[in-house]
């Protein structure tokens, strides 16, 4: 059992039955699926994915913040419009 767990209460109902003759017409809550607990990640790989995060959100700030190339000024060309 996982860490945790003091007891578990069980109650076993009688099997459905579609006529309601031996048991119930409807399906009762008796079934119980046990599923695996995920896997836990590692501190360390957190760490990592964290500061892979941090490392391109700065280096997206750092291209956001670079100055664009200057735009050279088109010459008026008459009849253009």
């Amino acid at each position: 059992m996982r860490q945790g767990v003091i007891g578990i209460r069980v109650s076993i109902f009688l099997p459905q039955d579609p006529q309601g003759i031996i048991g119930p017409k409807i399906p009762l809550d008796d079934v119980v699926t046990i599923m695996e607990p995920k896997e836990e990640v590692s501190a360390e790989t957190l760490l990592q994915q964290q500061a892979a995060k941090i490392a391109a959100a700065e280096a997206a700030m750092a291209a956001a913040a670079e100055p664009a190339a200057p735009v050279e000024p088109v010459a008026d060309v008459p009849g253009a419009y």
